[in-house]
This record gives structure tokens, sequence and C-alpha cells, in this order.
């Protein structure tokens, strides 16, 4: 699975906010670092990916300049050689929209995702200053 493009709609601190990922020259790695200064959202990015793969929590603490019914992510992924352009909003079921807001079945991104959970996903894959901590303990 390839991230093309994230879409922060309505989440968070980010109203209309989209973070593109273009594709690396040919031979270099595809490889994205987001930095910055503290407070510029990099947390929040972070889960907001993590919502728009596994749904946004029943009680998010994103919801501090969005209300619940208005938050929304989305983006365009690439799994297995397709372009998937989709979207999650605040909802108990049929959270996961395609392009022309149609409901899509969360094994979608179960696939994408080969089975990984939301922790599982985050160990492997989130790195921040609480993982590095986290991890530098337990060594």
């Amino acid at each position: 699975m390839r991230l093309n493009r994230f879409d922060l709609t309505r989440y968070g601190k980010f109203t209309d906010t989209v973070l593109s990922f273009p594709l690396p020259d040919p031979g270099q790695p595809d490889l994205h670092i987001i930095y910055g200064q503290n407070e510029a959202g990099k947390c929040s990015f972070l889960s907001g990916w993590l919502d728009s793969l596994y749904q946004i929590p029943t009680r998010s603490p994103m919801n501090f300049l969005h209300g619940y019914g208005a938050m929304q992510l989305g983006g365009e992924i690439e799994v297995d050689g397709t372009v998937l352009e989709l979207t999650r909003i605040k909802k108990r079921d049929n959270s996961l929209l395609d392009a022309q807001s149609v409901p899509q079945p969360e094994a979608i991104l179960q696939h994408a995702l080969r089975g990984l959970d939301r922790s599982s996903y985050s160990a492997m894959f989130s790195l921040n200053g609480e993982t590095l901590a986290a991890g530098g303990e337990s060594i």
C-alpha cells in the first residue's frame, strides 16, 4: 500500500489541509519524513492517518474544532497497482466512502493492510517521540 495524498478535511485543528506524497525519481527511495515545530500537527496527522485506516474512534479527542458529525479524512492510496480514492467520516457504520460517497466495505483496507490491526500497524510504522521513548525503555 502506498499513500499518494492525505486529506485532513475536517480533523483536529485542520480544515481542508492536503498533503501530497509524490512518487520518487526512478532508483530513489520512496520515503517521506514529516517534521516540524511543536504543535505543528505531526501527531494529529499520525492520528488522522490511523483513524482513516481503522475508523475514527467513538470518543475521538480530535473533535475540538470540528464536531463529531463533521469530522472527515480522505486521500488517495495505491493497493496492488489499483488507485483508490477514499474518504472516512465519523460514523459508526458505513464510514468508509469512495469518490462518489458510496459506502465501501472495510475489507478494502483490511486487504491493503494485510491483516494488521491498529496497534500492530502503529508499532511497525509509526515512529514518534512516544514510541522512541517506549522502545528505549524496553531495551
